[in-house]
């Protein structure tokens, strides 16, 4: 039993070291590998190694809970285990409160994969849908949405990391004496709750200091509720990536008079944008209100505090423009719409996405393809994969690459071989 225990636990190291600790559907997966235990990952390579990760210290703590099962020290497996339940309750507290960059990132995500299946429903293929397991809707507002949103992030890596922990600690317990179990279970409990007070302290207070500032701004004191807004930036990252913080402060600066301030230019864009929306439901008008946002935020981007967020924001608009222009017909504007979008925020791959069907319908089928190969590579949900290379053999079609195409056809069906109506008729020859 000893070496079965001893192989179980060697044979987990290369699964919580290579298999993903987060789902993102773009770019590829993050691995045990590269989740990095201290330091946010915004910007950095989703696949390099990093020496103090989270996959890195399970798969060491693997090792000594191998080396412990074969020396039997009931002890050390409860202390190993303790830890791995300890490393794997860090990974969701780091993901949810600790790492704004990339949790905000995983939201952007997440929204982008409903907006890409809800256009390839109006444009591609209707009964096209996503994952039975996908959440239709996460919530991000409190300390416990974020928690709860954060887990659903996680992946198999962590679950695998869990279980282990549980099942290392379990053994430990079982073969170890009744005080020796008592000492590390309370002293991995003491652990887990030092960690929980620390590590939630500061977002916390930030949702304090925001609650309070939302009740003080409805009591018409806009100055002490800005001093709020503020302190709630400060100690929490995820409001101050959030572009509806300085939206708020903006009204605030509004009352007050305070009109050249970066946040009232905030608030002015998206009221310009509030009001473009009202009167699309009635009228379909041209879009003045959307160039005008985006303009406003253009200015923002060049310089100031939140130069980065309104980049970000101008190329969300710049994307959401183009679906507007799309839906009107004016394919040629739409692409060029979101061609601007990936010039202010490359990582936009909804907008890529977007391209590789409308380059389609302006003729251009070779950039069709390359966008759609282009992204097919560094995207990791098998809905979204069908329904790029749907794309992509539309694309050989009209190139005259038969061969080609029924490959790509085949490839969408068999990624996605329940509702892709789409991918079987094109593959059939229908």
């Amino acid at each position: 039993m000893r070496w079965i225990g001893a192989v179980i636990a060697l044979s987990c190291i290369p699964a919580v070291l290579l298999a993903p600790w987060v789902d993102l559907p773009f770019p590829h997966r993050l691995n045990g590998a590269a989740f990095s235990l201290f330091s946010p990952l915004a910007g950095q390579s989703k696949s390099a190694l990093i020496w103090i990760s989270f996959g890195s210290v399970s798969a060491v703590l693997l090792a000594f809970a191998a080396v412990a099962s074969i020396i039997w020290r009931p002890i050390y497996l409860c202390a190993c285990g303790a830890l791995l339940i300890v490393i794997a309750y860090l990974a969701l507290l780091h993901l949810a409160l600790g790492d704004a960059p990339l949790l905000l990132e995983l939201a952007h995500a997440a929204d982008w994969e409903r907006a890409a299946v809800d256009f390839t429903k109006h444009y591609i293929s209707p009964g096209i849908t996503t994952e039975p397991g996908m959440w239709p809707e996460l919530s991000f507002e409190t300390v416990q949405d974020r928690l709860a949103s954060g887990w659903y992030f996680l992946g198999l890596g962590w679950y695998i990391a869990t279980v282990c922990g549980i099942w290392i600690f379990w053994v430990g317990i079982r073969s170890s004496n009744k005080d020796s179990a008592k000492i590390v279970t309370s002293v991995a409990v003491a652990f887990l709750a030092v960690i929980t007070c620390l590590v939630t302290i500061e977002p916390l207070a930030a949702q304090w200091s925001f609650v309070k500032a939302v009740n003080v701004a409805g009591e018409g004191r806009s100055a002490q509720a800005i001093v709020l807004y503020n302190q709630a930036i400060r100690l929490d990252g995820w409001y101050a990536r959030n572009i509806r913080m300085y939206e708020r402060i903006g009204a605030l600066d509004a009352q007050l008079g305070r009109k050249a301030t970066p946040d009232f230019n905030v608030y002015y864009a998206e009221t310009l944008l509030s009001q473009t929306e009202n009167i699309l439901a009635e009228t379909q008008p041209p879009l003045e209100g959307f160039r005008a946002a985006i303009g406003v935020y253009d200015n923002l981007a060049e310089h100031g505090p939140i130069c980065e967020l309104a980049r970000k924001r101008a190329a969300e608009l710049m994307t959401e423009y183009g679906v507007q222009l799309f839906a009107n017909g004016a394919f040629g504007s739409a692409v060029y719409s979101w061609r601007q979008a990936l010039i202010r925020d490359p990582n936009m791959w909804l907008a890529k996405f977007y391209l590789s069907r409308a380059y389609l319908d302006v003729g251009n089928y070779e950039r069709a393809a390359h966008e759609a190969g282009e992204l097919i590579a560094s995207i990791s949900d098998p809905v979204l994969q069908s329904v790029l290379f749907i794309d992509l053999g539309d694309a050989y079609m009209e190139l005259g690459d038969l061969k080609s195409a029924h490959i790509a056809y085949y490839k969408s069906y068999a990624l996605n071989y329940d509702v892709n109506q789409r991918g079987l008729a094109s593959l059939i020859g229908e």
